[in-house]
């Protein structure tokens, strides 16, 4: 029997006070209360959670490829697009913020118990699928181009390290998620998220100066190198349509979130102005650095920007882009961590025992670490079988997790549980028909990439950073 309290969590201004939240259908269905999150709800501030959402979203390895999907769309089509998904990404952020206490009395501390408990059981499962998708699929092509910058930094070293293949290097930093993965919550992980949002902004200031020195020098150069173009790439209809498409799918894929109400359940109460206060802040870093590194590496390199800005930088500039892939590599190991932890909580309703009071027993520890490596291995085992999907990995995963998640059901929830008046309520439906749309035509677009670069891909590739990131925005 569940016990009593179980599925929900009175709000209380004691942040002492340590009880499950949401009211899961899962929970009830296995007869099991919540174990994961006991430890964490209402345990932080603000700050905490801004940091959180920081780590998880902002990731050098994924806000690295903006220059990339701007050579694709020139300046005024990448920024408009920039500008567009991340004031639609804000304001869903508020919507859903507010939900978190809709009913008064329970805060509902997973995205999938919320749609429970406004649309019931259907909301419950397309929130689960979806979510737990866009997380996978996130972790794949984190762990992939953390893997390619080792990678890189072992043939920059040279001697027998250059020699490791790719998926090697996949493999230690599986080896390492798999440690990480048993401390028992992200509580655990919270105090490094601080030094995660350090790392971003030294990330994007070291890259966005090196951006700007390299492109004085290209515009310096003699008459045997030609500038950078900022125009829009010429080829065939469908083809310039596919590389908008993914565009926007990279830039979706960077704003994405994918776990806002696991995020604002560390928060003490009050929890909707809190978690509001680190969307504010949350939106105003990433506005700041997103169109910084965009600008400065679209400016610098033009159509020429590869997939991953670091590897467009000037051999010569090479103690900097050691640091910048080491930067990517610490920062990856996190954001891997927190979408890692929302597919581990269902896994412990389902492997651990409640009746044991505790998630580090020998009985629950070895369960944990069965289900842990069970993931980590199939997130490592896709990865090496399509590095050269990278580009379109991003994309889907981008869209995934960026529009239904973060644009659409916040839009459809708010209206369900707000009532509002006709006007704004037509407004609603009419943004998320737009979002679904363009969801639509970025999954379209990437699985028409996949087929027509599908001669040129090869399962299990031993490839280098060169190879699959330097891919151009022509490409």
């Amino acid at each position: 029997k569940v016990p009593a309290g179980a599925g929900a969590a009175a709000l209380t201004d004691d942040p002492e006070v340590a009880q499950p939240c949401g009211e899961g259908w899962l929970a009830r269905h296995f007869h099991r209360p919540v174990v994961q999150l006991y430890s964490e709800i209402g345990s932080g501030d603000w700050l905490d959670v801004a940091f959180m959402i920081l780590t998880a979203v902002a990731t050098p390895a994924v806000f690295a490829t903006l220059p990339f999907a701007w050579a694709r769309l020139t300046y005024a089509g990448g920024a408009i697009t920039l500008a567009v998904m991340m004031a639609a990404s804000y304001y869903s952020s508020l919507l859903l913020c507010g939900l978190h206490t809709w009913n008064v009395t329970i805060r509902h501390c997973r995205y999938r118990d919320l749609a429970f408990s406004i649309w019931g059981r259907k909301g419950w499962t397309i929130v689960l699928a979806i979510q737990q998708l866009a997380c996978i699929g996130n972790n794949v092509g984190v762990q992939l181009a953390a893997a390619l910058c080792v990678k890189d930094l072992s043939e920059q070293s040279g001697g027998s390290a250059a020699k490791i293949s790719l998926a090697a290097w996949l493999a230690v930093f599986g080896a390492i998620q798999i440690l990480l993965s048993q401390l028992p919550t992200m509580k655990q992980l919270r105090h490094l998220n601080f030094l995660a949002l350090l790392s971003m902004i030294t990330f994007v200031v070291l890259t966005s100066v090196l951006s700007v020195k390299n492109g004085r020098e290209l515009q310096r150069m003699g008459d045997g190198a030609d500038p950078p173009e900022h125009v829009l790439i010429e080829g065939t209809r469908s083809r310039t349509a596919l590389r908008t498409f993914s565009a926007m799918g990279v830039i979706a894929n960077s704003l994405a979130n994918r776990a806002m109400p696991e995020f604002q359940s560390l928060t003490k109460p009050p929890a909707v102005a809190n978690g509001k206060k680190a969307v504010h802040l949350v939106y105003t870093v990433l506005a700041s650095c997103y169109f910084t590194i965009a600008a400065t590496g679209y400016w610098a390199f033009g159509n020429s920007a590869s997939q991953l800005i670091i590897i467009s930088l000037f051999p010569e500039t090479g103690v900097a882009v050691k640091v910048l892939d080491c930067l990517v590599i610490a920062h990856a190991l996190l954001n891997w961590q927190a979408y890692a932890r929302i597919t581990y909580e269902v896994l412990d309703y389902i492997l651990v025992d409640p009746l044991d009071g505790d998630l580090m027993t020998w009985r629950n520890s070895l369960a944990r670490l069965a289900g842990s490596v069970v993931y980590t291995l199939t997130i490592s085992f896709v990865a090496a079988m399509l590095p050269d999907a990278y580009d379109e990995i991003s994309v889907v995963t981008g869209c995934l997790g960026f529009i239904p998640l973060d644009v659409v059901m916040p839009l459809l929830l708010w209206v369900a549980v707000m009532k509002p008046n006709k006007a704004r309520r037509i407004a609603h439906h009419v943004m998320a028909f737009f979002w679904i749309v363009i969801g639509i035509l970025i999954v379209v677009g990437s699985v028409a990439g996949v087929v027509y670069d599908f001669d040129a891909n090869s399962f299990f590739a031993n490839i280098s950073p060169d190879e699959e990131l330097g891919q151009t925005g022509g490409a």
